[in-house]
């Protein structure tokens, strides 16, 4: 007979049930459900900003609306009048590398991250000319719905907050070869100390060696970008609202070139 299977995650005895060392009914009602995860992924209790992230992270995944390929094989499975469970099954084989999985890939792109902050955007540099050349995708950048994931904005700012703005942050800025940033929308919706601050971000940007600037006026900086834009460049502009109408002015300036 082989060895039986070992793990280091929780150990099953009659009348006791351990996670990670700790006693689960000692954990129930005592502690969060992103911190309990966390004990299980990690082996150790969250820190206090450790768990504030976490929990941001996996509330940021609750939900995803009705038109991702997941959810509309899972719910024409269930129209077809099959047991949930194989709906449900159905809708989770539809997770792939670019679907539900991206972030995994993006994960193995960061891992890379060169340790020295130095480096960092030389590193930058190198992965986007390489994907450009292979022709194969940035996993973890861009979205086929969103053009400023509400999402992304509140974590890094909470990342920012609770000091996890590391060079895994400032890697994915730095993959921008320039990079403007605007005035923040309707900034009294959130704490002083929640908001992203603009003029710092491109000063950290330009210690890096990037192009940043920081331009609040949204003719301005369609001004200012027309001005350095060429032929073949690729521009992302990233909004959750009308941008001053800055996506209009820029698609007239590209138009009339």
């Amino acid at each position: 007979m082989g060895e039986r299977w070992g793990t280091k995650i929780t150990k099953v005895e009659p009348n006791r049930l351990m996670l990670r060392g700790y006693s689960l009914d000692e954990l129930i009602g005592a502690v969060p459900f992103a911190s309990a995860a966390f004990l299980a992924l990690l082996g150790r209790m969250p820190a206090e900003g450790e768990a504030r992230l976490f929990d941001a992270i996996l509330v940021s995944s609750v939900d995803h609306g009705v038109t991702p390929p997941s959810t509309q094989v899972a719910r024409t499975m269930t129209s077809t009048g099959v047991p949930l469970v194989q709906a449900a099954a159905g809708g989770v084989a539809t997770i792939s590398s670019y679907h539900g999985g991206a972030i995994e890939n993006a994960m193995s792109l960061f891992y890379r991250v060169p340790d020295d902050a130095g480096e960092l955007v030389e590193a930058a540099r190198r992965e986007v000319k390489a994907a450009r050349d292979e022709k194969r995708v940035l996993f973890g950048f861009g979205h086929r719905y969103h053009n400023k994931d509400p999402r992304t904005q509140r974590l890094l700012a909470l990342a920012r907050e609770l000091g996890f703005h590391g060079r895994y942050c400032a890697y994915a800025l730095a993959l921008a070869d320039v990079s403007v940033i605007g005035a923040i929308d309707r900034p009294y919706r959130y704490r002083e100390d929640e908001r992203l601050a603009p003029p710092r971000i491109a000063e950290d940007l330009t210690l890096r060696g990037r192009i940043a600037r920081a331009i609040p006026d949204p003719a301005e900086m369609v001004e200012w970008v027309d001005s350095i834009m060429r032929t073949g460049d690729v521009i992302a502009l990233c909004s959750n609202g009308k941008f001053g109408g800055a996506h209009q002015l820029l698609s007239e300036r590209i138009l009339k070139r």
